[in-house]
Formats: structure tokens, C-alpha cells, sequence
């Protein structure tokens, strides 16, 4: 298919003229040849996403080994999700990343780019932490809430309250027993 013809019905990708790789020095012309070749490497007839209700634009050249695009701005290499974002909606905030909200990491869809803080980005990802951070029940079934949650002040992990009281409760048993069987 050809991707031209997906852009019937829909508004084609901006061709902006900010710079995303020296900070305003490139010339026009650079630019629009720039983000012409961008937008050339771009197939905007991805799956459509369910919960976003639009089309990812996957990237078609080379990717990065964790599966983002790469891109050669004329200066040094960059993401194709960050160049994406910053020649159509602009500059992102310092200390922000770029996270991509259907998941896809060589999806280049403006809409489906969001920055948010490095925090934010890991906790809306599949990782560890994403998953503990989920949690609302200990293992036992008991809240992590209110009086029953103890929040480890060195390593930031969530604590049972219940279940660390079982455990010490276990442990002095087991502690006296043993003093009693070492008395005899």
C-alpha cells in the first residue's frame, strides 16, 4: 500500500521549522530537507490503537537494539520518537522523557507521544517496579493502606504491617523456645 494514501481524511505530519539538532542554527532549506527524509522513513498505516482510537506511525529505517528508531538529523544521531515530538510539537521540558502511550517504541504518532518524568515513564511501562507499584494487597490478602502499610524509609518499599507482625510474633516463639531447650 502505498502510505500517501493513508493521510486521506487525516492531517499529514507537520513540517515544522525549529531545529531539533543545533538549536535554531540550521538553515530552512536544511530543515525542510531534514524532516522531508524524516517523514519519508515514517509508515503512518500502523495498527490503529484501541484505546487511543488513531494509527501508530511506525518508523521503517533503523532501530536502536531496544527496538526505537534512530535517526541521522545531519548532526548526530537522535530517537525518531523525540525528533518526531519536538518537530511537531515542540521543545521537551528539561528533565522530561518522551513516553509513548500505545506502548509501540517505533511508533513516531505525535498524539501517541507524551512527556512525562522519568518516574512516571517507568511506572506506566511493563517493569518490576511498575508491577509492585500496582499493588494494593500483600501477598496475604491484607491492604497496603492506612495503618496497615509501612513504607521502608533506605529501599522505598512497601511493608505489610499485618504480615511483619506474624513474622515477629514467629521469631520470638521460635527465639524462646530455643532459650528454653538451651536452659534445660
Amino acid at each position: 500500500m502505498n502510505d500517501a494514501a493513508c493521510y486521506i481524511g487525516q492531517t499529514a505530519p507537520l513540517l515544522a521549522t525549529r531545529s531539533t539538532t543545533s538549536g535554531g542554527v540550521m538553515s530552512a532549506i536544511d530543515r525542510s530537507k531534514v524532516l522531508a527524509r524524516f517523514w519519508a522513513k515514517v509508515n503512518p498505516c500502523g495498527p490503529v490503537h484501541p484505546a487511543l482510537g488513531t494509527e501508530c506511525w511506525l518508523w521503517k529505517a533503523g532501530r536502536h537494539r531496544g527496538g526505537y528508531g534512530e535517526f541521522w538529523a545531519g548532526e548526530y544521531t537522535v530517537y525518531a520518537h523525540r525528533f518526531a515530538y519536538e518537530s511537531s510539537v515542540g521543545p521537551i521540558p528539561d528533565g522530561l522523557k518522551v513516553d509513548h502511550l500505545c506502548r509501540v517504541r517505533a511508533c513516531v504518532n505525535p498524539s501517541h507521544l507524551e512527556p512525562v518524568t522519568n518516574r512516571e515513564n517507568t511506572l506506566r511501562g511493563d517493569t518490576i517496579p511498575a508491577a509492585c507499584a500496582r499493588k494494593t494487597h500483600c501477598p496475604k490478602g491484607h491492604a497496603y493502606s492506612g495503618d496497615n502499610l509501612y513504607v521502608s524509609p533506605s529501599r522505598g518499599d512497601r511493608e505489610c504491617v499485618s504480615c511483619q507482625r506474624a513474622k515477629q510474633r514467629e521469631r520470638t516463639i521460635r527465639a524462646r523456645a530455643a532459650r528454653t531447650i538451651g536452659a534445660k
